[in-house]
C-alpha cells in the first residue's frame, strides 16, 4: 500500500478523454486515460517506485554522475548504517573519507566513466594521504560497496561494478601504502602513574578493562539493570557493541576482583 501524504492520482481538466497523471519532485508522468484501471496500476507502480528511490526522479544509468551517486548512497547509509538504539555507526564516518577522495579527483565524471584504472587513481590519493595498506584497501572496498547499491538500484549498469572488482587489494610488502604494527599493551607501571591523575570513577573503569577485557565504551555505559550478580562470577551484557546490529550478543564476566571494584558505585559511593 502506497503511504499517505503521497502525489495524488489527478486528472487533466477541460480535455476530452482526459488523461491522468501524477506529479513527482516536480515532474508529471501521464499515465494513460483517466479512471481506467490500466491508469491506476501505473500510477500505483510509478509512485511505488519514486518511494522507493528515496523520492527522487529515476534517472538514466548513463546519465548519474559521481556526486549523484554518493548524495543518493548517502541518504541510504543514513538510515541503514545505525546501531539499534538509533545511533548512527562508525561506518558512516569511514564513507565519509572514502568520499571525500572519490569526489575531489572524479566528483564531476558520469558514473559509467569510471572503471578500474580510476579506482587506482583513487587508491594512489589514499598511500598519498598516509594511510595505510589495510585502511586504503578498507575505503576502496566501500566506494565498490556504493557501486554495488548502485546496481541493486538500477542507478549503474552491472558491468562498471564488474570491472571495479577487478582491482587486487594491496599486498603487503608490495605497496607503497605502510602496514602499521601490531598495537602494544601499556606497562602497568604507566597505568598506575596515570590512575593517579584521573577521577575515581575513571580509574575504576581502567582497573575493569584489566580485569575483564572490555572496551572502555562497554564499561562507560554499564548500568545495574545489565548486570547479573548471581553466582560467584558476574556477567554484564551491554545494551549497545559493535556487532549487535549482526543479531550477537555480548557477555563480559566479572569476577570476585572486578566485583570490588564495581560495589561501591552500585552503593552510590565511589571511592
Amino acid at each position: 500500500m502506497i503511504a499517505c501524504l503521497t502525489p495524488k492520482y489527478r486528472k487533466q481538466k477541460a480535455k476530452p478523454h482526459a488523461r491522468a497523471f501524477v506529479d513527482l519532485g516536480g515532474k508529471r508522468h501521464y499515465l494513460g486515460r483517466y479512471g481506467t484501471s490500466e491508469s491506476r496500476r501505473k500510477y500505483e507502480q510509478t509512485v511505488a517506485e519514486w518511494l522507493e528511490a528515496g523520492r527522487q526522479q529515476r534517472v538514466q544509468p548513463n546519465d548519474i554522475t559521481i556526486v549523484e551517486l554518493i548524495a543518493r548512497f548517502w541518504e541510504h547509509a543514513l538510515a541503514y548504517y545505525r546501531m539499534p538504539n538509533g545511533k548512527l555507526s562508525s561506518t558512516i564516518t569511514k564513507y565519509q573519507m572514502a568520499f571525500s577522495v572519490l569526489k575531489e579527483v572524479y566528483g564531476r565524471i558520469k558514473a559509467i566513466e569510471f572503471g578500474p584504472v580510476r579506482l587506482k587513481v583513487i587508491r594512489q590519493k589514499m598511500i598519498e594521504r598516509g594511510w595505510c595498506r589495510r585502511t586504503v584497501n578498507q575505503h576502496v572496498g566501500l566506494i565498490r560497496a556504493m557501486f554495488r547499491w548502485g546496481v541493486a538500484e538500477q542507478l549503474v549498469p552491472v558491468e562498471i561494478l564488474q570491472a571495479l572488482s577487478t582491482l587486487a587489494p594491496l599486498r603487503k610488502g608490495r605497496c607503497g601504502a605502510p602496514d602499521h604494527g601490531p598495537v602494544q599493551p601499556v606497562s602497568d607501571k604507566h597505568i598506575e602513574k596515570a590512575k593517579q591523575h584521573v577521577a575515581p570513577q575513571v580509574a575504576a573503569i581502567i582497573d575493569l578493562q584489566l580485569l575483564t577485557g572490555a572496551r572502555a565504551g562497554e564499561l562507560v555505559m554499564m548500568r545495574p539493570v545489565d548486570l547479573n550478580m548471581n553466582g560467584k562470577v558476574w556477567t554484564y551484557t551491554p545494551h549497545e557493541h559493535k556487532t549487535a546490529h549482526h543479531g550477537h550478543t555480548r557477555t563480559i564476566y566479572i569476577g570476585p576482583r572486578g566485583q570490588d571494584v564495581i560495589r561501591p558505585f552500585l552503593s552510590g559511593r565511589p571511592v
